[in-house]
């Protein structure tokens, strides 16, 4: 969906800066107070430049200069359906305007009125990618309940965490933004790039699970420099992925038990459950969800733990299975939907 946006001659300069290797929001920010305007800066005389900027920067400028028309470029985006946001236009969104260093360019591909649109709340959704089935059951039950009341679910469509938040959005036909640390056109981004952007366009970020080195960490810093709110459901404190939990809650992170935590947290009213999220299962069902839950999560440790034949406790899993409350990794073990 594109909205009536009229792109301005800043615009084209804008866009063509952020295509030259080496030159960031600071850069054109000096050259434009020193030149003026945005194309007065980048058309500037390269004996002046040469006194702002490094030489090797300099150069990739200068290449990029003679080889490519500002307007062109815009162009050529546009015809591809994708839709620029620079800092002199109206629809920038105001939460990254007013974050410490905001981009030159928001590219963007699909609805814009879930960027433009600030008044539904959205929560960011971080993780691991090699997520355990605990953190996939968490991620589930609360961006699943959050997306079903209508907020924007934002992660960084990476395979793990990121994924499982996009899909429960989609889910529950709510927007769902994901926030690429690369073009639009490369669809698995690099893992750190992009964390300052997931935490600034949300209301809240809610972290599941990463250890002391993860990207997860970063995003909850930037969270916390950015006044973002940082929700931390339960976790084992003994687990590897635990980490953030204790380290969090340490610094700042505010505890969750649930989603409604959140919902009052930022001063919204629980909506009612929607008839598919309420569950009528049966004793035996309840029973098995609950073991999955505490991550024993194979049919091996399941009959064990249950004293139960293998084939019953295979029929069990498969008619929660088809019912769609777990599913199976690649690894054979099941966790909550």
């Amino acid at each position: 969906m594109s909205l009536n946006i009229h792109y301005t001659d800043e615009t084209e300069y804008y866009v063509a800066f952020s295509h030259v290797s080496g030159i960031g929001p600071l850069t054109v920010k000096k050259l434009i107070k020193k030149f003026g305007s945005i194309q007065s800066a980048y058309n500037a005389p390269v004996e002046q430049l040469a006194q702002l900027i490094p030489a090797e920067i300099l150069k990739n400028l200068l290449e990029f200069r003679s080889q490519q028309s500002p307007y062109s470029l815009l162009k050529s985006l546009l015809k591809k359906d994708i839709q620029v946001l620079t800092p002199e236009l109206p629809q920038y969104p105001e939460k990254i305007r007013n974050i410490a260093v905001k981009p030159l360019c928001l590219y963007i591909k699909g609805n814009l009125s879930i960027i433009t649109d600030e008044s539904t709340p959205a929560i960011a959704v971080v993780g691991s990618r090699y997520c355990t089935p605990y953190g996939r059951y968490l991620t589930n039950a609360f961006t699943s309940r959050l997306a079903s009341a209508g907020m924007t679910i934002i992660s960084g469509m990476a395979i793990g965490i990121d994924a499982l938040a996009h899909e429960a959005a989609l889910k529950f036909k709510t927007g769902t933004l994901a926030i690429l640390g690369c073009g639009v056109e490369v669809i698995y981004p690099p893992a750190n790039t992009r964390n300052r952007l997931i935490s600034a366009f949300s209301d809240g970020v809610l972290i599941i699970e990463g250890t002391n080195k993860s990207g997860t960490l970063i995003t909850a810093k930037h969270a916390g420099d950015q006044g973002r709110s940082i929700f931390l459901p339960p976790y084992n404190l003994n687990a590897t992925y635990g980490y953030t939990f204790s380290h969090l809650m340490q610094n700042g992170g505010v505890f969750v038990f649930s989603p409604d935590d959140i919902f009052e947290h930022l001063n919204l009213k629980p909506p009612p459950l929607p008839p598919d999220m309420t569950l009528t299962l049966s004793e035996d069902e309840i029973q098995l969800m609950a073991l999955i839950r505490q991550e024993i999560a194979n049919p091996d440790s399941i009959a064990e733990e249950l004293s139960i034949p293998m084939s019953t406790i295979l029929n069990r899993l498969l008619e929660l299975e088809i019912k769609g409350h777990i599913a199976k990794d690649t690894l054979g073990e099941y966790y909550i939907c």
